[in-house]
């Protein structure tokens, strides 16, 4: 029996890790492994730990870096789970378009995949903003514009699901995505290769089998899709957005 380390992104884990405990004692009975969920308070912590880990249930963004870094291999992917972002305005300013972010700044995580879809996501519409404006968390991005420091926010809609009505009162949705492009998903680390199909095809069958049902449900995961061969590409692409965002004005905004 193999001992794996399990870590899972710390949006995910935040509330209730014990739901992940759960998980990793359910995936540990299916595959024959001996998995240890290790909890982590931040980012900071996950990414230190992050290419120790044997399975990590990651974010789009750190996906990709243990795919190019360390060659981790990408399993599956919760069906109909996709990272969107909420496109937010200062309360104070009444009703607001999309067209009325051009030319103004507005803040987000530059260095999270959602902020990258988000940019091309108004791109496409001719909206082009002055500037993209870092923020440390999504919660410095509500307290951005909430204070009036810019006008509009960018924020991850797990995040923006995750808050209260009293937060979510300082601020206006002006628009929500729906590509269905990015999501987040399993990856083993590569000296686990042996394992592949078998841990895979555990995760794929795993809605099927007695007593995961329970558990998935606390989770919102439905069952498990595998990760498209083009996936990876597709976020290197995005990532190319931060090039952009770096190089303000971004690239196409109108003269």
């Amino acid at each position: 029996m193999n001992k794996l380390r399990f870590l899972v992104c710390p949006h995910d884990a935040a509330g209730n890790p014990e739901r992940w405990y759960l998980f990793a004692q359910l995936l540990s009975r299916e595959t024959d492994n001996q998995l240890t969920y290790e909890p982590c308070l931040d980012f900071r912590e996950f990414h230190e730990k992050l290419s120790l880990a044997d399975i990590v249930y990651a974010n789009p963004q750190d996906s990709l870096k243990l795919f190019k870094n360390d060659s981790y291999i990408p399993l599956v992917r919760p069906a109909d789970v996709y990272d969107e972002v909420v496109i937010i305005s200062n309360s104070a300013l009444g009703e607001k378009s999309l067209e009325d972010i051009s030319g103004h700044a507005i803040a987000s995580v530059t260095s999270m995949m959602p902020t990258y879809l988000a940019v091309e996501y108004i791109n496409s519409m001719s909206v082009y903003p002055a500037d993209v404006e870092n923020r440390d968390s999504w919660m410095s991005v509500v307290k951005a514009v909430y204070q009036g420091d810019v006008d509009f926010g960018f924020l991850y809609k797990d995040f923006h699901d995750g808050l209260n009505s009293l937060t979510r009162s300082t601020y206006n949705v002006i628009d929500v995505t729906n590509e269905e492009r990015i999501h987040h998903m399993f990856m083993l680390n590569p000296r686990h290769r042996d394992q592949v199909d078998s841990i895979t095809e555990v995760l794929l069958s795993l809605h099927e089998r007695s007593g995961a049902v329970e558990v998935m449900n606390e989770l919102n995961m439905k069952q498990f899709l595998p990760v498209e061969s083009t996936t990876m590409e597709l976020l290197e692409a995005l990532s190319g957005a931060l090039e952009k965002l770096r190089d303000i004005p971004i690239e196409g905004t109108p003269d």
